[in-house]
């Protein structure tokens, strides 16, 4: 889902998780690191994604739908 404006990583953080925002596939390392490091407690990663890509099987419900009304 998209939801504007929402940092979930810092949300996650302030209850004692860490946390990641991913706005390119490089950052995805830190998951890496973390992982190495023994993936002690809790990571939450928060994946920025592109309102402009739209996965086909989303795209064929959304046609579906309409075609209903």
């Amino acid at each position: 889902m998209e939801i504007d404006q929402i940092d979930f990583a810092k949300l996650a953080e302030g209850f004692g998780a860490a946390g990641l925002a991913v706005r390119r596939m490089e950052d995805l390392e830190q998951v890496r690191e973390w992982v190495s490091k023994g993936a002690g407690g809790t990571l939450v990663v928060d994946l920025r994604i592109s309102p402009s890509i739209v996965a086909p099987y989303i795209q064929e419900i959304v046609e579906l739908t309409l075609k209903r009304k």
